[in-house]
């Protein structure tokens, strides 16, 4: 398995390497063309709910600060804490900012006050399959995340969200999304390899059913009934495992 993602790996850094000014003229043009979308806004932290504690942070990219929906409320985050809130008295946090990759998450990840939580979802890949990173370089900056979280937030449980389905992205043009969705594939075999590692990290697919409904307006992003469902898949991984 290690071997074959290694050849799988070496291939795909081949083919950028071949492609690369169409690539690069495919890239800049999507950021160009594509309608940017702000943040979510509303609170980033807060209380909810009776019973049990339970702490929560979201961490990440755009995804894990609501790109693609107006409010917090409709984010991942936003649904994810409702559905707990009903069974347990939720402390949560949002640490993310549009853009970040692994390297700028954990030097964010580094600024915060140490804290507690029980539970970690983590956003990220997306930019950092785009910037061209390779995947091994990649791994090893999830290493260095993961004993940051754990000594920072004294957390048992990191939950690793994989990276969408970017082939179903039909604002993408080939080749770049024919590229970009093969390494997005060796991406998540890789990190869930990388979850498997140990009790503490848990991967979860967000390879979720897809339609139209499922991508905000600028085609790109998760819309409210992405994060609903992504949220739903969340909160049973967080509340199975208790």
């Amino acid at each position: 398995m290690n071997s074959n993602m290694r050849i799988y790996s070496l291939f795909c850094e081949i083919i950028q390497f071949f492609f690369f000014p169409v690539l690069k003229w495919q890239g800049n043009q999507l950021r160009k063309d594509v309608l940017k979308l702000p943040e979510a806004i509303g609170p980033r932290s807060g209380r909810l709910g009776d019973g049990q504690k339970l702490n929560i942070l979201i961490i990440g990219d755009s995804s894990a600060c609501g790109v693609g929906v107006k409010s917090i409320n409709k984010s991942l985050a936003g649904y994810l804490i409702k559905e707990l809130s009903e069974n347990y008295d939720c402390t949560w946090k949002i640490i993310a900012k549009s853009g970040l990759t692994t390297s700028d998450l954990i030097k964010l990840i580094k600024e915060q006050n140490d804290s507690l939580f029980d539970s970690i979802v983590i956003s990220i890949g997306m930019n950092d399959i785009t910037s061209g990173i390779s995947r091994e370089r990649w791994l090893k900056q999830l290493e260095k995340l993961q004993i940051l979280l754990q000594k920072k937030f004294s957390t048992k449980r990191l939950i690793f969200c994989g990276v969408p389905p970017i082939e179903k992205f039909k604002i993408i043009p080939n080749p770049l999304k024919q590229i970009l969705a093969f390494k997005a594939h060796l991406f998540n075999m890789s990190l869930s390899k990388f979850c498997n590692k140990d009790l503490v990290k848990t991967y979860l697919s967000i390879n979720l059913p897809f339609g139209e409904e499922m991508l905000a307006a600028d085609g790109f992003h998760p819309s409210e009934e992405f994060y609903k469902l992504w949220a739903r898949i969340t909160h049973d991984m967080i509340t199975n495992n208790k």
